[in-house]
């Protein structure tokens, strides 16, 4: 537009609404400051043309200004109207003079030819509706014009952007910016016809995978009009690196970092999500190390590590993948079963405590043990995982007190 317009009298300019100049026919003039311009009256030029740029269609200026490559300030009227997207207005106008010279020009014709005045009136007719053709012809041109430039403008800042953009109208794809067939692949048209709600996932981020890679985004929409149809915005934003990151911090910190094992904050989240599922037959046991202490004070800190990890793993091992195994806290664990009875979660940790004390004496020398206790959970109990836990761990102090290596657990309603 600045190359359009370089030097001619004849011109649009463009402003922000910050004072900045962005299209004008005087090259010096771009990027330049205008919000310290004041008019002959001494108001501020820069807050003439926002106020009224933000009608409803915008209006006409009144005020003094150079012509290009002349000293001589004239008044001239501008149309401004606001280009709301962009925050900025857009102007055009003409000096007041010129409309002057051209109507002196008529009156000193008249005065010449004051004894042909029918002739006058209708060379006077004849001009003025060549002038309104004229006026309305431009008007149009200009209108075209503009409605061109603010196209290739409007382009040009969404190719900018970095999130992809998709407009939407007449359930069909308007217009998709290169980083949007990035993300969506280039299906955009298919991907949007279908709706893009079975995109999202369980975080209310959408997953997209294409061709090349998985991405991850964010996407807001807002109602607009393009090219004079009622049409729907779709910002995406890529999180992906982001959100894979969070995804990351927040397995780590679900997990053990000694055994592997899934810790306690794992074994609430899980409780909770299971908790929903009330036709699943369900056990907890709490399970502790028998004479612990006296393994790190024989063996050294290490070895109880090793012993550690080696209930981890034979845990892991053994359960079905519907069981879980989680670290407590120090040497006391807890086992959850899904679709058991407690008669038969007795018995697979019976079986599990006879190998971890075959595998210590083969490996180290001495039989390590556990004790433990394990409840039935109740479909209508109110007890919540603390309360559980609180009635394995009292069974496996029994467990404790009766020698230890052994696991105790109370028969309800549906095991007798």
């Amino acid at each position: 537009l600045n190359t359009y317009y370089e030097n001619e009298e004849d011109y649009i300019f463009v402003m922000s609404n910050d004072g900045i100049c962005k299209v004008h026919a005087e090259p010096e003039m771009i990027d330049s400051d205008i919000t310290g311009t004041f008019n002959h009256d001494g108001r501020n030029l820069h807050d003439m043309f926002v106020e009224t740029s933000k009608e409803d269609e915008g209006g006409f200026v009144s005020y003094t200004y150079n012509k290009l490559d002349e000293a001589t300030v004239l008044e001239k009227i501008s149309y401004t109207i606001a280009l709301d997207d962009w925050d900025a207005y857009l102007a055009m106008g003409f000096y007041t003079e010129d409309l002057i010279e051209v109507n002196d020009l008529n009156e000193h014709e008249l005065e010449l030819q004051n004894s042909k005045e029918n002739f006058i009136v209708t060379i006077g007719l004849t001009i003025v509706i060549i002038l309104v053709l004229l006026l309305i012809r431009k008007g149009s041109y200009l209108q075209s014009e503009l409605m061109k430039q603010e196209e290739a403008i409007f382009s040009e800042l969404l190719k900018q952007v970095t999130e992809g953009i998709v407009i939407m109208g007449e359930r069909k794809v308007l217009y998709a910016n290169d980083k949007a067939v990035t993300l969506f692949g280039h299906h955009v048209e298919d991907t949007f016809n279908r709706g893009i709600e079975y995109l999202k996932n369980n975080d209310d981020v959408y997953e997209l995978e294409n061709e090349n890679a998985t991405y991850y985004v964010e996407i807001s929409k807002k109602n607009l009009q393009y090219k004079g149809i009622d049409s729907e915005m779709y910002l995406a934003k890529n999180i992906t690196n982001t959100y894979l990151q969070a995804h990351n911090y927040q397995r780590i910190s679900m997990i053990d970092e000694l055994s592997g094992l899934q810790n306690r904050r794992a074994l609430i989240r899980d409780f909770t999500e299971e908790s929903t599922n009330e036709t699943c037959k369900r056990v907890i046991g709490l399970i502790d190390l028998d004479f612990f202490k006296n393994v790190n004070d024989s063996y050294g800190h290490e070895r109880g590590d090793d012993i550690i990890i080696d209930l981890g793993e034979l845990f892991t091992n053994r359960l079905r993948k519907t069981d879980k195994f989680y670290r407590y806290g120090g040497e006391e664990f807890v086992v959850s079963f899904m679709n058991i009875s407690i008669i038969e979660a007795k018995e697979v940790l019976d079986n599990l405590n006879e190998e971890m004390k075959q595998m210590s004496l083969e490996k180290y020398g001495f039989k390590q043990t556990f004790s433990g206790g394990i409840v039935s959970l109740q479909k209508d109990d109110s007890i919540d995982l603390d309360g559980y836990i609180s009635k394995a761990d009292k069974l496996m102090y029994q467990a404790k007190l009766k020698g230890r290596n052994r696991i105790e657990f109370e028969l309800d309603s549906d095991n007798t």
